[in-house]
C-alpha cells in the first residue's frame, strides 16, 4: 500500500468489479464510489485506506491479479456542482446513483497497448434485458433475457458493430416465431438506439457530463396508450393474474378470498411507479393456514422473486444473529444480482408476531424498529463478502413488501377478533395489535392492508388431501405408480385419523406431509429392494401408529 503523502486535493471514482468474458474482452460491473487521489506516477487511482486500482483502460490493470479497477474519477467540487448540490454526502450518492447502472465493456488492443472502453448505459441495458416485445393475435408477448444470455451478447459485442449479436438475436426470434401459427410477429424495439455508439475512452470528462446530464424518456403509463395498446396492456395483466389465481388455488384450498387479495396486491405493485403506489399486506392467520405458502405459489405462478424472511432469526445491529444486511445479500444473490429485479422483488416477514409478544424485550423491539426503517424505504449499503471490497447499494423503497403472523395472543384476548366462527367478527386494528400482541404502532402504520385468513376446518384439510394438486397423498400415489409401478392406496380411516390428529394439535396443514412421509417409510424400502413385483399397497389408521403395519398385494 501506498502512504497518503502526496495528496493534493481528494477525489472520488467509481469501483469495477471486472469479470473476463473472453480472450481479450471485458465486462466492468460498478460496485461502490471510492474516496481517494489520483497518482499521476503509475496513473492509478489509492483509496482512503491505501488500496490501488488501475484505470479500466489502463493496459497495466492486464498484469494485475485485482478484482477491481476504477473509472470516473471527478474532485468533489465539481461532482456537486455537476449535481447541483452543496452537500458532499448527498452529491456522491447522486454521482453514483447516475453510474451505478452502467456496464462498461473492455476491448483489449495489444497492437496499441490500450483497452478500447464502451459504455452500456442502464437505461439502454433495461431494453436489451426487457423491452423485446412481440404481437401475436392471441395477445402480447415478451421476452426476457436472463443474465447468462446477457453476458453471451456481451462477449461477442464489437467495437465496429455493437448491435450485431443483438440483431442476430432479433433475427432467431423472428424465425422462431413466424414458424408458429397464426403468427404475426412484429418487434417493437428501435435496435439502433438500444446500445451506445460512443467511445468514451478517448473524450472521458465530455462524457461524464453527457452522461449524466441525458434526460430519460419516462416508460408510457397505461393510461397514455392508444385504445388499441391500452386493451392489449390492460389484456396482459388480466391474463397474467388469471394464470396465477388458477395456479394458486388448484394447490391451496379454503383461501380464496385472501389469495385474491394478496396476489391483488403483489400484481398492483409489480406494476407501481411510485413508493405511494404499493400496497403492503399484512396477513393474519392460525398456524398451518398456508401465509407464507401462498408467497411460494406467487413466486412460482407470475415467476417473480421472492425471498420469506424468518423474524425469529432477525436481529437488530450489534446483536448476533441474522440482520437486514444479510436479507438484502440473500436476496441480491437469489436475484443472480440484478440490481433492478433485487429492489422490485417481494420481501415477506414471517412469524412477524414473534417480536412483539407481549413484553417483548428490547432486543425484539429493535427488530420493529429495524424493520420500520425497511419499510419506509432507505438505501443500504450491504458487503458482497468478508473482505468488504464488493458492495452494493440496494434501495428498498420499491420493494413489494408483506408480513405473517399467527397473532395468537389476539385469539386469546378476544375471541371475535377475527378467528370466531360467527359471522360477526370484528375488524382487526392497530390498537388491538398494539394492546395485545406488542406490536409498535410506527410498524403497523406502515402496512396499509390487512388480510385475514380463515381458520382451518377439518373440510378444508380433507379437501386439501382429496382434490389439491399439492395434496401429500396424491403426490405419493403419483409417484408410487410412475417408479413402483404400484397402486398406493389410503384408507378413509387413515384419512380420518391424519386429519383429526391436525385439527387435535392445531396445526392446520403443517405435518400432514411429515405423517404421510412418516407412514410411508417402512413400506418405500420394502420396494426398493424387494424383487416381488407387487400391484397395490395399502396404508390404513394403524400405519400412522406403526409405520410396519402395511398391506401390500
Amino acid at each position: 500500500m501506498k502512504a497518503k503523502d502526496n495528496i493534493k486535493d481528494n477525489i472520488y471514482a467509481i469501483l469495477y468489479r471486472r469479470e473476463i468474458a473472453s480472450d481479450g474482452k471485458y465486462i466492468f460491473f460498478p460496485c461502490q464510489c471510492v474516496e481517494g487521489y489520483y497518482d499521476s506516477s503509475d496513473k492509478s487511482f489509492i483509496d482512503i485506506y491505501g488500496n490501488i486500482y488501475y484505470s479500466c483502460n489502463n493496459y497495466t490493470m492486464l498484469n494485475t491479479n485485482q478484482a477491481f479497477t476504477y473509472y470516473y474519477d471527478s474532485h468533489l467540487n465539481d461532482i456537486m456542482n455537476m449535481m447541483q448540490t452543496g452537500d458532499p454526502e448527498t452529491a456522491v450518492s447522486l454521482f453514483y446513483d447516475k453510474l451505478k447502472s452502467n456496464i462498461l465493456i473492455g476491448n483489449v488492443n495489444d497492437q496499441e497497448g490500450v483497452i478500447e472502453i464502451f459504455e452500456i448505459t442502464g437505461e439502454k441495458l433495461e431494453s436489451i434485458i426487457s423491452n423485446i416485445s412481440f404481437d401475436t393475435k392471441n395477445g402480447k408477448g415478451k421476452v426476457t433475457l436472463t443474465k447468462a444470455q446477457l453476458i453471451e451478447i456481451l462477449r461477442d459485442v464489437q467495437s465496429e458493430d455493437k448491435i450485431k449479436v443483438l440483431l442476430d438475436k432479433v433475427d432467431a426470434m423472428e424465425k422462431l416465431s413466424s414458424s408458429k401459427k397464426n403468427a404475426d410477429l412484429s418487434v417493437m424495439i428501435t435496435l439502433s438506439n438500444l446500445m451506445s455508439e460512443k467511445n468514451i475512452s478517448k473524450a472521458k470528462e465530455k462524457e461524464i457530463s453527457s452522461s449524466l446530464e441525458e434526460e430519460v424518456e419516462p416508460s408510457k403509463k397505461v393510461s397514455d396508450l392508444s385504445d388499441e395498446d391500452k386493451k392489449m396492456e390492460l389484456s396482459l395483466i388480466r391474463d397474467t393474474t388469471n394464470d396465477a389465481y388458477g395456479y394458486i388455488i388448484s394447490r391451496m384450498v379454503g383461501q380464496d378470498d385472501s389469495v385474491q387479495t394478496v396476489l391483488g396486491a403483489v400484481v398492483n405493485n409489480i406494476y407501481a411507479e411510485s413508493p405511494e403506489q404499493l400496497i403492503k399486506p399484512f396477513i393474519i392467520g392460525g398456524t398451518g393456514s398456508g401465509k407464507s405458502y401462498l408467497f411460494k405459489l406467487i413466486q412460482k405462478g407470475l415467476d417473480i422473486p421472492v425471498i420469506i424472511v424468518d423474524c425469529n432469526q432477525l436481529v437488530q445491529s450489534g446483536y448476533e444473529g441474522k440482520m437486514i444486511d444479510d436479507v438484502l445479500k440473500d436476496l441480491y444473490l437469489l436475484c443472480d444480482r440484478d440490481l433492478e429485479m433485487t429492489e422490485h422483488a417481494v420481501v415477506v416477514f414471517d412469524e412477524i408476531d414473534k417480536i412483539g409478544d407481549k413484553g417483548a424485550t428490547v432486543s425484539e423491539i429493535g427488530v420493529q424498529q429495524t424493520l420500520l426503517k425497511f419499510l419506509e424505504g432507505q438505501k443500504y449499503v450491504v458487503n458482497m463478502d468478508k473482505s468488504e471490497l464488493e458492495k452494493v447499494v440496494i434501495d428498498t423503497s420499491m420493494m413489494s413488501i408483506a408480513a405473517c403472523g399467527a397473532f395468537e395472543g389476539l385469539k386469546e384476548k378476544d375471541k371475535s377478533v377475527g378467528f370466531a366462527k360467527s359471522d360477526t367478527k370484528e375488524k382487526i386494528t392497530i390498537e388491538k395489535l398494539v394492546k395485545n400482541c406488542g406490536m409498535i404502532p410506527e410498524l403497523l402504520g406502515r402496512f396499509n392492508l390487512y388480510v385475514e385468513y380463515n381458520e382451518v376446518t377439518e373440510e378444508m384439510i380433507r379437501k386439501q388431501l382429496e382434490e389439491s394438486e399439492s395434496s401429500p397423498t396424491k403426490i405419493k400415489q403419483d409417484f408410487y405408480l410412475q417408479n413402483y409401478g404400484v397402486n398406493l392406496v389410503f384408507t378413509k380411516t387413515f384419512i380420518d385419523r391424519l386429519i383429526g390428529d391436525a385439527m387435535k394439535r392445531k396445526t392446520g396443514f403443517r405435518g400432514v406431509d411429515q405423517v404421510v412421509n412418516q407412514s410411508l417409510s417402512q413400506v418405500n424400502f420394502k420396494l426398493q429392494t424387494s424383487s416381488t413385483v407387487y400391484s397395490e399397497v395399502v396404508i390404513s389408521e394403524e400405519t400412522i401408529d406403526d409405520p410396519k403395519k402395511y398391506v401390500l398385494k
